[in-house]
């Protein structure tokens, strides 16, 4: 949770978030570092975000710029890592209305899933970085200051392209403008039954 700790009190523009984060994900991609316990991701994550903060904008060369300042060698050839996921699926919940949050966890609660709930886009990265997670719903209009819904799921599937992702929203003309979106959107007021339904079908299309 390195990078999206200290992005938590940066003083950055949603896309420069978007940006840090991209070139932190794909820093510890091209290392092949999956534990993100590791020493070694907060000093990744300060490099990058140093660089960042120097005027840099460009992915790439943070990522090169975290790995030069550092010294590492990137591997000839990155091993995919599966996790081997135990228990009750997790679903984590993205969403600034606390009433809609409720009912939606509760409501997935009761069908046997783990569900964990976060208030805006920064706070469900780290939940990402602390435990595993199988499905997002994310709500498309966060709270202000930090990257909304779509840029979210952008991010989150960055970070793992195999992570089903769902988009919720009472503003549909948020997401009639974007070109391609990262998740099958669901307009508000949503049926949890159906949201439940396109859950557990993704869950089966990753594991497939």
């Amino acid at each position: 949770m390195a990078i999206y700790r200290i992005l938590q009190n940066a003083a950055f523009d949603p896309e420069r978030i978007e940006l840090v984060a991209k070139a932190y994900e794909d820093t510890l991609r091209s290392l092949n570092l999956v534990d993100r316990s590791d020493p070694l991701t907060e000093l990744i994550a300060k490099q990058i975000f140093e660089a960042a903060q120097r005027g840099e904008r460009d992915p790439d060369r943070l990522r090169q710029a975290a790995i030069t300042s550092l010294g590492l060698t990137v591997p000839v050839a990155a091993k995919e890592v599966e996790s081997d996921a135990t228990g009750h699926p997790t679903v984590l919940i993205v969403e600034d209305d606390d009433a809609f949050a409720y009912a939606a966890s509760r409501h997935f609660q009761k069908l046997g899933y783990s569900t964990i709930v976060a208030s805006g886009s920064l706070s469900a990265l780290q939940q990402l970085e602390r435990q595993t997670v199988d499905v997002v719903i994310t709500d498309v209009r966060l709270k202000d200051g930090e990257p909304q819904g779509v840029a979210l799921a952008r991010m989150i599937r960055n970070r793992d392209s195999a992570m089903p992702v769902l988009l919720v929203t009472g503003y549909p003309e948020m997401v009639e403008r974007e070109q391609q979106l990262p998740g099958q959107v669901f307009i508000k007021p949503v049926e949890l039954d159906a949201l439940a339904g396109v859950v557990k079908a993704s869950l089966v299309r990753s594991v497939a």
